[in-house]
């Protein structure tokens, strides 16, 4: 192909090693999150939160100088991860929690505002301070959809953001 003849296979073979490997791992973390008990996820949930926090302030001290956003997790130099996306898995956890806690008064607003809102806002704030415009508003939709099909009633949840926006 032409892509071949014009960088040569090493740099083709390089990036499908690289594939396969995320691959690989990506397949042993399915398997391991499978086979684990989803009550610790929501044991932990907030402890879970709480670390994602710590990975996106991490990521922001760590980060080079040269680099124009602060969004990727450096460890010894190397890139590890967008803090972000594990700050999405977290918060993906935290709200299964609270929706799995407060089934039956999901529509309180004072348990939406003492319980959860604080921890997604400070999670969102976090992100969008990197700056991370995108991922913010990807994990809002997130939060929101799970929220909804969670029991959340539109009303509510308008009055939440409008309490949010307020802020």
């Amino acid at each position: 192909t032409p892509a071949i003849n014009k960088f040569g296979w090493d740099y083709h073979s390089t990036y499908l090693y690289k594939h396969i490997s995320r691959l690989a791992i990506s397949f042993i973390a399915l398997f391991s999150i499978y086979k684990l008990d989803l009550s610790i996820l929501d044991k932990y949930s907030k402890h879970i939160l709480f670390l994602s926090w710590i990975l996106i302030i991490w990521g922001y001290i760590s980060t080079p100088e040269y680099e124009n956003v602060r969004r990727t997790l450096f460890v010894f130099g190397k890139r590890i991860f967008t803090t972000s996306d594990f700050a999405r898995i977290a918060l993906i956890i935290f709200t299964a929690s609270f929706i799995n806690k407060h089934k039956k008064n999901i529509n309180n607003l004072k348990v939406l505002m003492k319980e959860l809102i604080p921890y997604v806002s400070i999670s969102i704030f976090l992100i969008l301070f990197q700056p991370d415009f995108s991922s913010s508003f990807a994990i809002s939709t997130i939060i929101i959809s799970m929220l909804i099909v969670g029991g959340l009633s539109i009303k509510y949840l308008l009055k939440s953001s409008l309490i949010i926006a307020l802020l």
